[in-house]
Formats: structure tokens, sequence, C-alpha cells
């Protein structure tokens, strides 16, 4: 405790206590312990409070003093960790801002080869475009098998991996890399995958530029409100009585009834009329957000989000409204946008 300033900071500091000052048994310290790593909290320690309270009593510890103490040491229960961990996180984070501070292209392609995801890569290639580190999707002669940082003109660009482009595997790269290392010439299938390359991040905002180019002018397709972008959606901050308009891609769905077992057990009763709804997921560039159709509006928005379309890649206008104790959205208009990828397959 000399060290912590008489602070609990490690579990092992409250196994200590709970042994030498309460006499707690091994087997209660190290259920305390496994407790602690679940964060269980305060109503699962309790069950040890009695016992430790009664025997820190006995050592001389006042009533109103062991009490207090036994509080504490419940609610940094919530977020404690050992100190082990402790080193071992500090170490990684002291030399992970190292080298991002001193090597911040290198830390950056390392960063995005351990990120599969597209949508996360994304987020990654817009904050380092702000940094002043830009990049490329993928470079027929410089791309390899990894995120490579090129410096040009005392500016960053980090180049992407051959595999980002869609259709190049680990079969075709290692052919493509023993081609350029021996000067080969590539088979012409390889050669107009590669003049032809698209990937899942040509654009740092690909919701926004799929529906601007499917739709120059909104107002032709009569939309006239002013779309708002995901992430302002926040109770209390919208007028859960006004509707917002979001230009969004449709991510995943969930067709559903009120009165599945499960849905009236935890309700406690079945509804009546329609019990038809639609719970799903939309995006835009800026975030995503739950949506919700309910039962009475099912019959008629269900066809238009269910029209052939596709999650991941159909694109949506849809108006709702955002309740003020919870982030989303009722659903009460949907248009049919088009497909994410349409203008690209038409070039193609």
């Amino acid at each position: 405790m000399r060290k912590t300033f008489g602070t609990m900071i490690y579990q092992e500091q409250v196994l200590r206590i709970g042994r030498e000052v309460g006499d707690l048994t091994w087997a209660q310290v190290t259920e305390l312990r496994k407790s602690m790593s679940k964060s269980l909290g305060k109503e699962f320690f309790n069950k040890f409070g009695d016992p430790w309270k009664e025997e820190a009593m006995r050592k001389g510890v006042p009533k109103k003093i062991a009490e207090e103490f036994w509080e504490d040491m419940c609610s940094y229960g919530t977020y404690n960790f050992n100190r082990s961990h402790a080193v071992a996180y500090a170490i990684i984070t002291y030399w992970t801002m190292y080298l991002k501070a001193h090597y911040p292209m290198e830390f950056a392609a390392a960063t995005l080869d351990a990120e599969d995801e597209p949508i996360r890569q994304i987020q990654i290639l817009r904050e380092l475009k702000e940094e002043g580190i830009d990049y490329v999707p993928v470079d027929v002669d410089a791309s390899t098998d990894r995120w490579v940082p090129i410096r040009r003109d005392n500016a960053g660009l980090l180049v992407g991996p051959l595999t980002q482009i869609k259709g190049i595997g680990p079969v075709y790269l290692k052919e493509i890399l023993d081609c350029r290392a021996t000067g080969r010439p590539l088979r012409d299938m390889l050669r107009l995958k590669l003049a032809n390359a698209k990937t899942e991040i040509d654009s740092l905002y690909p919701v926004g530029d799929a529906i601007s180019r499917l739709h120059p002018d909104l107002r032709a397709i009569k939309i006239i409100s002013k779309p708002i972008p995901i992430n302002s959606i926040q109770p209390r901050k919208v007028d859960p009585r006004q509707e917002v308009m979001i230009l969004c891609q449709l991510v995943r769905l969930h067709p559903l009834d009120e009165n599945e077992p499960g849905r009236v057990a935890k309700r406690g009763y079945k509804v009546s009329g329609p019990t038809k709804s639609v719970n799903f997921f939309v995006r835009d560039d800026s975030g995503e957000i739950f949506c919700k159709i309910h039962r009475r509006d099912y019959e008629s928005l269900y066809p238009i989000l269910m029209n052939g379309t596709r999650q991941g890649k159909s694109l949506f206008a849809i108006k709702g409204n955002c309740p003020a104790d919870f982030r989303m959205l009722w659903i009460s208009r949907i248009k049919y946008l088009g497909e994410s990828d349409a203008v690209q397959q038409a070039a193609e």
C-alpha cells in the first residue's frame, strides 16, 4: 500500500487485506480474485463482507472504519486488475506510443496489416490523412504482401497490399511477386486483374461517394430533406418529435414476430393486432445505428427494405425519430437508392 499511497490499485492488495485483516480462507480469497477479474461488483463481494468485518473488528478496527473500508473494497472490485497485468500493459503502451511518435509510417503500416475489416481500415486511413499521411489502396508496381510505407517529396504515403484487390489471394500473390522478381511477364488474366484493380478501400467515404455516383442530384429523385450524419443522432440531442433523414447502407437485418415465445416471456404478455416487425442496422461514413420498423408499419415498409436488397451493398434514404432515452430510429419512411457497387459493375 505504501507504493500506491494507501490506495488499492492491484488485486494482490485486496487478497492480502482479505487474508491478513479479515482472515478469509484461501478458497475465499481465490473466489474473490476470480470474481474481480469478471468485475462482478459489490453485490457479489458482499457475501464475504460479514466474516471479513467481524474479524477486522476483532483485531481492533472500529466498526465504522471496517464498514467504510469494505465499501471501498467492493467498489474497487469493479475496475481493478493485477499488478503483473498493469506492468505488461504499461510496457506495451509505452513501446507502441514510442513507435507511433518516432516511426509513424511504419507503425501505421503495421496497424493496417493487423486489421482485416475494410470499414475499420477506412477509419484508420481517415485519421492518418488528417495527420498528413496519405495512401493508395494498391500500386501494381510497389504493392507487396503487406502495407508498405513510402516517403515521397517529404510526405508519407502508405501503399496497400496486392491482396486488397478483389480476386487476388495467396496463390496469385505469389505468382505476381515471382514474376516481378524474375522479370517474367504476367499471364493475361493477372495483368487484367491488376489493370482493373478494385478494392474495398478505394474511397475513404464509400457510402457517400456511392450515393453521389448513383444520384448526383437528390432532388431529381424527390429527396428534398437535408440528410444528417448518423453520428449526430443522439438521444436528447435531436428532437424526438422531429423526423431526421439519413442516407445509409444496409448492414444487417432481422425480421421478427413480436409474439415469439422468448419475447412474450420477457414482456409478460402477447401483443394484439399485427405482430411482425423488423430490427436492422444501417451505416453511413460517420457511424452505425440501430433501426426498427414498428409492427404497424411492417406491411408498408418491409417490402421496400427487402426488394432484392443485399446486406453491405444496398443504399437507402431513411426517415425516422430518435426517442429521448435510447439511441435508435423508429422508421417512418424508406426509399431504395440502389447498390453501392452498381456503377462499378456497369463500368466493368
